[in-house]
């Protein structure tokens, strides 16, 4: 059953991920993160942000999507190492996307684009010190017409707990300058790693533009327990710091 939490008088239902919010994710993916502005074409900019979202939901193990009667409102995706995957089958999904965008130089300069960006991700990570033993927050992304209703906290409090809940090194996630960090920076996070963009003119030997700037935002088991319940708290041991409370929506959250 869908757990209901009020949005200014009205009610935001959250629940278990379906195959069918798919079209959802990438529609609001898209706008918030298309590629309008690189003069590519509607149909390849849905396309391009349905590509990112396969390979986020390729690798991922758990998540929950907001809805109000009925329409979306925002997504968060997460990944425990060793849990079952949630979609066995969006890796062919994904390899579909790649071989439509191969049919197009525009599609294959996007996927190289992409490509590229992702192995920068991986390298990061390994800088992070967060390739075993840490959960990864894949997507978080809450759509423009549902933000200030406390949507993107309920989301964050949703992943950090069921994060918690397990025997963990911590959590991390990838985000970028064109997101709000600072919703990070206030939940108690840690930024382990800062590639800047301008620090890196070799980016334009590779893709058609320079990345944005690339952070990587950490939370130790003890940042991930304050989104717990006071009682499981108790049962874990883990703090209750009168701080533990943070505000904001996560704008544009990770990726």
């Amino acid at each position: 059953m869908a757990a209901r939490m009020p949005a200014r008088g009205r009610e935001v239902s959250y629940r278990p991920i379906r195959w069918d919010d798919i079209e959802d994710i990438v529609t609001s993916f898209d706008l918030t993160w298309g590629t309008p502005g690189k003069a590519v074409d509607a149909a390849l900019s849905r396309l391009t942000s349905r590509r990112f979202v396969l390979h986020y939901l390729a690798a991922s193990t758990w998540a929950t999507v907001a809805t109000l009667h009925g329409r979306f409102m925002g997504v968060v995706v997460g990944r425990v190492p060793g849990d079952p995957l949630l979609f066995e089958g969006a890796a062919g999904e994904l390899r579909a996307v790649d071989d439509q965008l191969q049919t197009s130089e525009a599609g294959r300069v996007e996927l190289r684009d992409m490509r590229y960006w992702i192995d920068v991700e991986h390298r990061l990570e390994v800088q992070a010190h967060v390739e075993t033993g840490h959960a990864e927050v894949e997507l978080f992304i809450v759509d423009a017409a549902s933000r200030g209703h406390g949507v993107g906290r309920e989301l964050w409090r949703r992943v950090m707990a069921h994060f918690a809940d397990r025997e963990l090194l911590g959590s991390f996630l990838h985000t970028d300058s064109s997101c709000d960090v600072g919703f990070y920076d206030a939940h108690g996070l840690v930024r382990a790693v800062t590639r800047r963009s301008d620090e890196h003119p070799e980016d334009l030997d590779r893709i058609s533009e320079p990345l944005e700037d690339l952070f990587i935002y950490v939370a130790s088991p003890r940042v991930m327990a304050r989104q717990l319940s006071p009682e499981r708290r108790g049962a874990l041991g883990a703090s209750t710091d009168a701080d533990a409370a943070a505000s904001g929506d996560g704008d544009r959250g990770a990726r």
